[in-house]
C-alpha cells in the first residue's frame, strides 16, 4: 500500500476501483495506471504486501452456561503475603462470569488443584480453552 499525504493506492486495479465510484474523466485509466507506475514511493519500496481481508463467518453462540471455560495464567506478580505469585483465571464464555485461584507456581499439579476448585464450586465444563 502506498501512502502519498492522505491518500493512498492499493495498485492499479484497486485505485481504479476506488476513483471510478465517484469520479471520471476522459482517460482516467491511463492517467491511474501512469499515475501508480511513476509513483516515487512505490517505485522505492516495491510490490505491496496488502491482502484482501477474510469474509466474517459465523460464530456459535454457547448458551449453556459454564459448558465452555477459557483458562490462563497471570504472573509471575509480585509475591503476596500468603507467597502466591501467580493467579490462575477462568471465564464462562456463555455468561462472561469470571473466577480466579492464586497459586504461588504453575506446575501442572498447582493448576489442577487451581481447576479443581472452581471445578468443585461451578461443575465440570465439557469444553476448556487455553492458549
Amino acid at each position: 500500500m502506498c501512502l502519498e499525504g492522505t491518500s493512498d493506492h492499493l495498485g492499479v486495479l484497486e485505485t481504479k476501483d476506488r476513483l471510478v465510484r465517484h469520479f471520471f474523466w476522459p482517460n482516467c485509466n491511463k492517467d491511474i495506471e501512469e499515475f501508480i507506475r511513476t509513483c516515487d514511493p512505490c517505485q522505492r519500496v516495491g510490490k505491496t504486501t496488502y491482502k484482501k481481508k477474510e469474509p466474517l463467518v459465523a460464530v456459535l453462540v454457547i448458551s449453556e452456561v459454564f459448558s465452555k471455560i477459557s483458562v490462563d495464567v497471570c504472573g509471575p506478580l509480585p509475591t503476596s503475603t500468603q507467597g502466591n505469585k501467580f493467579i490462575i483465571t477462568v471465564m464462562c464464555l456463555a455468561s462472561k462470569y469470571p473466577d480466579a485461584v492464586p497459586t504461588s507456581n504453575i506446575t501442572s499439579k498447582s493448576v489442577v488443584n487451581a481447576l479443581l476448585q472452581i471445578f468443585s464450586r461451578m461443575g465440570f465444563p465439557r469444553e476448556i480453552q487455553t492458549d
